[in-house]
């Protein structure tokens, strides 16, 4: 009996839940996903359609039960109930996307026409105030903001709040024009109203032309619990009226650095800003794939030394990377080497001064005030403790004992480049290692570290001399091991990569020369 797309989702274990009348949303076969696939059993005349977001893998209901049922072609058109088409072509081979850089718009960005801002922002003010008074009274939503490395003064700093909902409702209410919004009429007729979820919020607040204080936008991080009952893709509500521009928080150092870090969500840019405001700014853009933002932030983003591109670690991230790189000449990608974001690697421990620190370039960190060389050892996995560590100042009668210093470093890194030199050739046969081994693949903090964790379980990395390189040692580890190591190299490879190729040139970008 023929089935749809939605009926195949279910024969492979998965749970479609309905989200309009012509899509659904599922947990994806793929990346596993919880609601990232969308499906519309009515595309591709009657075979169906699935898209993940977070993957982008995709197909008709044929593909889907190619790639994930083991059938053939013949027995998927089957059980789709379609024939099966005779001599199908290759498919052409898709030609380069030509990436275009961002587009430079006057004015503010996304605001609807016909708002009255003065009477929007005065009610978006109250909201702000009271939902900063009742998150300081809410512990469990204290402690998740917490989690991600946002503390009370943090979130009295940067005005974050909990909308509690009222009158028992998961949500306020309020009419459209009582906050300075058009009206609005629904398909039935009935005026549409305001709606304001419960959940955390994170105002966008910007100094005004007299010098106070405007909310510019207010987005709301809606409670899991919440979106289990109603529209669960829907994780971020943005408040209708507002802008949508580019979060800008400025660096706190009396002289800007000339350092931008780059992220997603405003969450994450205000806790990397409170943990490290005094090394860079913070921009925050909400999503990977924009195209337009306001000339104030262009010109601003034209005028940095260093971009640290620190867009999610997925797909999306990677492909919302190449208008960065085709835009500005000083931006570099530089994710996380732990989790998909930075709220996840700091709740995986990860020191994120010392990640920043590790992507700012040598000779900017030198001339920085707070820049001088990142600790290496205060992350878990460093092992250089015989380095002695560079003072952040140099007075005059200082510079005779700095030198020693920096030959001592420059030592350090010699060593580094003989032990790759003169490592063991790749087709020696290495020992089995007992089961576990890579129990002792931790997180590196930096180049450095991560050929100090590689020789730690008995791995030699060497250059390939096409920019990438080989690991020789790992070759008869046990395979749930083997598996744990591609692991940390998805995660660790840039750091080995990078200190490779520092030691071929007899230096490193890492340490003071």
């Amino acid at each position: 009996m023929p089935a749809d797309i939605v009926d195949l989702f279910r024969e492979l274990g998965f749970n479609p839940a309905k989200k309009t009348a012509k899509e659904w949303a599922s947990a994806c076969p793929s990346c596993g996903g919880k609601d990232r696939c969308s499906i519309w059993p009515e595309e591709q005349e009657g075979r169906g359609y699935y898209w993940c977001r977070q993957c982008d893998v995709k197909g008709d209901g044929i593909q889907l039960l190619r790639d994930y049922a083991d059938m053939s072609y013949a027995d998927a058109c089957k059980r789709v109930g379609v024939a099966p088409v005779a001599n199908l072509k290759a498919p052409a081979i898709p030609k380069s996307k030509i990436v275009e850089p961002f587009q430079a718009v006057s004015g503010q960005l996304g605001q609807l026409e016909g708002v009255d801002r003065d009477k929007w922002q005065a009610h978006t003010a109250k909201l702000v105030t009271w939902g900063t008074e009742c998150l300081l009274r809410a512990p469990e939503h204290m402690a998740w903001l917490a989690a991600r490395g946002l503390d009370a003064d943090a979130v009295q700093r940067y005005r974050l709040g909990f909308n509690p909902g009222e009158r028992g409702k998961n949500c306020i209410i309020r009419p459209r024009e009582s906050w300075g919004l058009p009206s609005v009429l629904k398909d039935n007729g009935k005026p549409k109203r305001l709606w304001l979820p419960r959940g955390i919020i994170v105002p966008q607040i910007m100094p005004g032309p007299d010098g106070a204080d405007l909310v510019e936008r207010l987005r709301i991080r809606r409670l899991d619990v919440d979106r289990q009952e109603f529209r669960p893709e829907h994780k971020y509500h943005v408040v209708e009226g507002s802008s949508m521009d580019l979060l800008w928080l400025p660096c706190t150092a009396k002289k800007d650095t000339g350092v931008v870090v780059v992220q997603e969500t405003e969450l994450d840019s205000y806790m990397l800003h409170a943990l490290a405001g005094d090394l860079t700014s913070c921009l925050a853009s909400m999503t990977s794939n924009i195209r337009n933002m306001s000339t104030t932030v262009y010109e601003k983003l034209k005028e940095a030394s260093c971009i640290l591109v620190a867009l999610d670690f997925d797909k999306a991230g990677a492909e919302g990377w190449q208008r960065w790189r085709a835009t500005f000449p000083t931006a570099k990608r530089w994710p996380v080497p732990m989790g998909k974001d930075a709220g996840e690697a700091f709740g995986a421990g990860l020191d994120l001064r010392l990640w920043v620190q590790a992507g700012i370039p040598e000779g900017l960190r030198m001339a920085m005030p707070a820049g001088h060389a990142p600790d290496m050892t205060s992350q878990e996995g460093a092992r250089e403790k015989d380095v002695p560590k560079v003072q952040p100042t140099v007075e005059p009668e200082q510079r005779a004992e700095q030198c020693e210093v920096q030959r001592a470093e420059h030592c350090a890194v010699q060593q580094v480049a003989a032990s790759v030199a003169t490592a063991a050739p790749i087709n020696q046969r290495p020992p089995r290692p007992e089961p576990g081994i890579s129990a002792l693949l931790s997180t590196a903090a930096g180049p450095l570290d991560s050929l100090t964790i590689l020789r730690r379980v008995g791995l030699t990395p060497v250059p390939d001399g096409a920019g990438d390189f080989t690991l020789s040692g790992h070759e008869r580890w046990p395979e749930k091991d083997y598996w744990k190591l591609m692991g940390w190299l998805r995660h660790n490879g840039q750091w080995v990569q990078m200190a490779l190729n520092d030691a071929a040139k007899g230096e490193t970008s890492h340490a003071r020369i």
